[in-house]
């Protein structure tokens, strides 16, 4: 492996997709449809893949509606190591026997299906375009294991509040296929309407635990805070006590290094009880997985600060568009809304460079793409999270987009779901 190259590639192969699913970021976007360009891919493939150690066939689309992703195969067969990784995404609903067999006489080694749930009539409603033909897909590519390396079946599942009581079914319907692994991610509000389908929330760990007692008496606590205080301009003598309680939450969040945001706390309490229920189906899926012997990648209920990470640059990853340009990571391919912390944010798309007239060497080596992945190696520590933050309920500027954050970093990684595990990557 080259160490002036990425280890993971990416590609975009198309953004056209046969389903219209209600979470996709494709229902509040406006983007030219298009295919990656074969030719622009053979250019990719020679350059870079006797570099790399996986590659990566999925974007914002279905791969499967590519015209050519047969021949896309073959280039890949052709420049990549024999050591090598091809792994896809796909809906399912068009990977029939005929196209899985000759998918398979390339080295794909891994094939996740994206299913939130068995029961067909459900996952039509969440995912337009669905039909019973798809967990027939799904059965029969089980079937198919061990044929030319390929190895690995997984399943992906993005987890709501319409579906969350699914989640048992998904393992089990794993478990009597011989699936290998199932990846949890929560949904990503890209509009204010499905907001109510969240299942978590974005006040860390470390802030929850010292709030418990605002969380527990809302606005009521503050209230009774400010009237000591006024009571006391007016002469009275009665104790401080609400108001020295909130004065010791905060002074114990400064001494951790951790905000308090009361409004985002009071929203949260009104969901309180759908994210117990959460946490307590985690527990029972986790236990369940355990005795299936199935590998359950489950994301955060409550993210914690200290633990916020980048897992494309964990990984050395990069992902290419499919109009060739070369973006950090699968959030920002796309410029997007995003409803977060009860607030809009337009996250704008980022590119490096573009690989129809550079080198992806040059891209990934040049001083502003070194200089993004050398900042987010300590993202813990050196980017702000505004889940946190009181300013990001209340049109903070430095929410509005992710230009910039208020630590002084572009683009700004403030509010990325991702880096607290709450949205999952896979790579």
């Amino acid at each position: 492996m080259n160490p002036d190259m990425p280890q993971i590639i990416q590609v975009d192969v198309t953004n056209h997709c046969n389903f219209s699913c209600v979470m996709c970021l494709r229902q509040s976007w406006n983007e030219v449809l298009q295919h990656f360009s074969v030719d622009v891919y053979q250019k990719v493939a020679k350059e870079n893949f006797p570099f790399i150690e996986k590659l990566l066939l999925y974007g914002q689309g279905e791969p499967l509606v590519h015209p050519a992703f047969l021949q896309i195969l073959e280039i890949s067969q052709k420049y990549l190591v024999k050591e090598a990784e091809i792994a896809f995404t796909t809906n399912g609903s068009l990977l029939h026997p005929k196209i899985a067999d000759k998918i398979l006489k390339y080295p794909v080694k891994e094939i996740v299906f994206s299913l939130d749930t068995t029961d067909i009539l459900k996952l039509k409603k969440i995912r337009r375009g669905a039909t019973p033909q798809l967990l027939e897909n799904i059965a029969y590519l089980t079937k198919l294991k061990g044929k030319n390396g390929f190895s690995r079946i997984g399943i992906e599942t993005v987890l709501m509040k319409s579906n969350l009581h699914d989640l048992l079914n998904v393992i089990e319907y794993a478990a009597q296929l011989d699936i290998d692994f199932i990846v949890v991610s929560h949904l990503i509000p890209y509009t204010e309407n499905i907001q109510d389908e969240v299942l978590y929330t974005t006040i860390s760990e470390e802030s929850w635990e010292i709030s418990k007692l605002i969380l527990e008496q809302g606005w009521d606590i503050i209230k009774k805070a400010t009237y000591e205080i006024f009571e006391t301009m007016l002469g009275t003598s009665n104790p401080l006590t609400a108001y020295y309680t909130l004065n010791s939450l905060w002074k114990e969040a400064r001494e951790k290094n951790v905000d308090i945001n009361p409004p985002l706390l009071f929203e949260v309490k009104d969901r309180l009880p759908l994210i117990q229920e959460a946490q307590k189906i985690f527990h029972d899926a986790q236990k369940m997985a355990t005795e299936y012997g199935i590998t359950v990648d489950l994301p955060k209920i409550v993210p914690k600060i200290e633990d916020r990470h980048c897992p494309y640059i964990e990984r050395n990853a990069t992902v290419i568009k499919v109009t060739g340009d070369v973006a950090p990571c699968f959030n920002y391919l796309y410029t997007h809304p995003l409803y977060i912390n009860n607030h809009f944010r337009k996250e704008y798309a980022i590119s490096f460079g573009n690989v129809r007239n550079q080198s992806l060497k040059s891209i990934w080596n040049s001083k502003r793409y070194t200089d993004f992945r050398k900042k987010l190696k300590t993202l813990n520590r050196d980017l702000p999270w505004c889940g946190n933050c009181p300013f990001s309920t209340a049109n903070c500027f430095y929410t509005e987009t992710n230009s910039y954050d208020c630590y002084g970093n572009a683009p700004g990684c403030n509010e990325c779901l991702f880096s607290v595990d709450i949205a999952k990557c896979l790579l």
